[in-house]
């Protein structure tokens, strides 16, 4: 299982829905942190970090769409052929085999 959380200004269930819809999972554990600026970033994700019941956690911002469906078994295939603890998407407009996005430094 994966854990998604995020940091937003007020509640969004429509987006929780969203998440849990377009993964393809639907035992998705969304972890949704409410917060107006009392805590920074980094304090809300090792906040998400520590709650989370799964190995695998995704942190990402309120309004990302995903630009394919059942993204969920895409991202443990790359958990399953890498051996990097960490998977990162900064912009790209696409996610190679590898899961390295910096292999193609032209996207």
């Amino acid at each position: 299982m994966i854990t998604i959380g995020y940091s937003t200004r007020e509640s969004k269930p429509e987006f929780i829905e969203y998440l849990k819809k377009s993964s393809g999972f639907k035992k998705l554990e969304v972890i949704e942190k409410v917060n107006n600026g009392e805590k920074s970033l980094s304090q809300v994700y090792n906040e998400i970090l520590s709650e989370a019941k799964t190995d695998i956690v995704v942190l990402c911002h309120d309004d990302i769409y995903f630009d394919t469906s059942s993204w969920y078994h895409k991202l443990l295939k790359h958990f399953e052929k890498s051996d990097f603890g960490i998977i990162g998407m900064a912009g790209t407009t696409e996610m190679p085999s590898s899961g390295m996005w910096w292999e193609n430094r032209k996207k």
